[in-house]
């Protein structure tokens, strides 16, 4: 189907079988001036890398919306996800120390500010938060909450996504269109959140999302949450992986849990990347 005539509320079929309501066309890429800050401060973003996939967020892991910096996560000079922010409590964790010292892996460690959400409140400095990152076919996110008080915590995790398909070259300021392809409406999975995006190439994009253990889930038309209660005795663990699948015209990689992810990891081959019109 022809991307020029889909209108509002039509009904398309992804080539995988999933049906999504169409929202509209896709306006120009919303970008926001960077800060004035020095060049070197673009050393500070934190990028992964794999094969066809790579990642590019703030040090502490997350992934803004609309920044001239160009977060998000990218497959074939295509956005498959525009936004990744974690919450806890509310609020946004404090940042401590991240690195990345190899090209498909990255680890951000945080802790927690002064939490009231619940009561009687979780003091700051209380929780440690790892965010574990890894890309091989797509992307992996680990994220592991720790009680270090001598108290219960109880609080909650909170993950803001959202997928905007913009062509890489429009991100970095080098295009502009009025107009792209036709955004579709982000559906709930068993799982998580599936986005997805007809192009002006006629080609379908999906972006999925899946969660483990599975979240709550608030789907709007311009992005998704997912939600975790968190409840820890002291020394106590919660953990969630995130992964986060780029799919061109329905193909995907068959799914492996993050840990044999890591071993193969390094035998990823170095596929080239190919243009599309989107």
């Amino acid at each position: 189907m022809a991307a020029e005539f889909l209108d509002r509320s039509e009904q398309v079929t992804a080539p995988g079988g999933e049906t999504f309501e169409v929202l509209g066309r896709a306006g120009p890429v919303r970008l926001t001036r960077a800060p004035r800050v020095a060049a070197e401060a673009s050393e500070e973003l934190l990028v992964v890398k794999q094969g066809r996939i790579f990642v590019c967020s703030g040090p502490n892991g997350d992934i803004h919306p609309g920044r001239a910096t160009g977060e998000g996560v990218y497959a074939d000079d295509t956005r498959y996800l525009s936004e990744f922010r974690l919450r806890i409590g509310g609020k946004v964790p404090v940042p401590l120390s991240s690195s990345a010292d190899r090209a498909y892996e990255a680890y951000v460690d945080l802790t927690n500010p002064e939490l009231d959400d619940r009561a009687p409140g979780v003091p700051q400095t209380t929780l440690h938060v790892r965010r574990e990152r890894l890309v091989d076919e797509r992307l992996y996110e680990r994220i592991e909450v720790s009680n270090y008080g001598h108290e219960r915590a109880r609080t909650g995790l909170k993950l803001t996504v959202g997928a905007d398909f913009a062509d890489m070259f429009e991100v970095r300021g080098a295009r502009k269109r009025i107009a792209r392809g036709h955004v579709l409406a982000p559906k709930r999975s068993k799982a998580g959140v599936i986005f997805g995006y007809v192009g002006e190439d006629k080609l379908f994009r999906q972006t999925f999302i899946d969660a483990d253990p599975p979240p709550e889930i608030d789907v709007g038309e311009e992005g998704a949450t997912l939600r975790w209660d968190i409840d820890l005795q002291p020394r106590e663990v919660f953990a969630v992986t995130i992964t986060v699948e780029a799919s061109l015209q329905g193909e995907r990689s068959l799914p492996r849990p993050m840990e044999v992810a890591l071993e193969t990891a390094s035998d990823w081959p170095r596929n080239g990347a190919t243009r599309a019109r989107i």
